[in-house]
């Protein structure tokens, strides 16, 4: 599914352009930011190896969230200051995760929900990213008196359309290529 388009990028562009599900290229709004040079630096190392392609398919076999409700209890506990940036439209993750998310992690201070993106938008999407958490880190350097009030759900809506650029090889996330939704997730309520 994955190897070929290592070899030959182009075409799996093409098929998503005329509408095929791609794996990968379901993973962002803007598929632009998928340069042949990008495909190649996330699934190469994947397929350089036997062990590594067999680490691949256990990743990918194991992928559910049993892991994050395993440690639903320590999650309670963690009391460091959290910000929770969503993509509204991920394929593999869904909204309620980001809600699971703030209201396990004691931490956690709010959502910010973002509209056009899916799950690597801090790559085609990257003021998306920034501006909450810079505005986020501001606002922990102040005397907790002069931090203004959280909503009551802690819910914040990030609508402004933002530039695109090409971050790519920076972002070095290669543990989560789907080519559909997985049906196992258990519901977090």
């Amino acid at each position: 599914m994955f190897a070929p388009m290592v070899e030959r990028p182009d075409l799996a562009r093409r098929r998503f352009t005329q509408g095929q599900s791609v794996p990968l290229f379901r993973s962002y709004a803007e598929s632009s930011v998928l340069t042949d040079e990008v495909i190649r630096f996330y699934l190469q190392p994947l397929f350089s190896s036997p062990q590594r392609i067999e680490a691949f398919q256990r990743c990918w076999l194991g992928f559910d969230n049993t892991h994050i409700v395993a440690i639903h209890h320590a999650l309670t506990t963690l009391q460091v200051p959290t910000l929770i940036v969503w993509g509204l439209q991920d394929f593999f993750f869904d909204k309620k995760w980001a809600y699971w998310l703030r209201d396990t992690i004691s931490g956690a201070r709010e959502v910010v929900e973002v509209e056009d993106a899916r799950l690597f938008f801090p790559e085609d999407r990257p003021d998306s990213l920034t501006e909450p958490m810079l505005r986020f880190w501001n606002e922990l350097e102040r005397p907790r008196a002069a931090r203004p009030a959280l909503s009551p759900d802690r819910r914040v809506r990030c609508n402004r359309p933002t530039k695109t650029t090409r971050l790519g090889a920076q972002a070095g996330i290669t543990s989560q290529l789907f080519s559909e939704p997985r049906t196992r997730y258990r519901d977090p309520h």
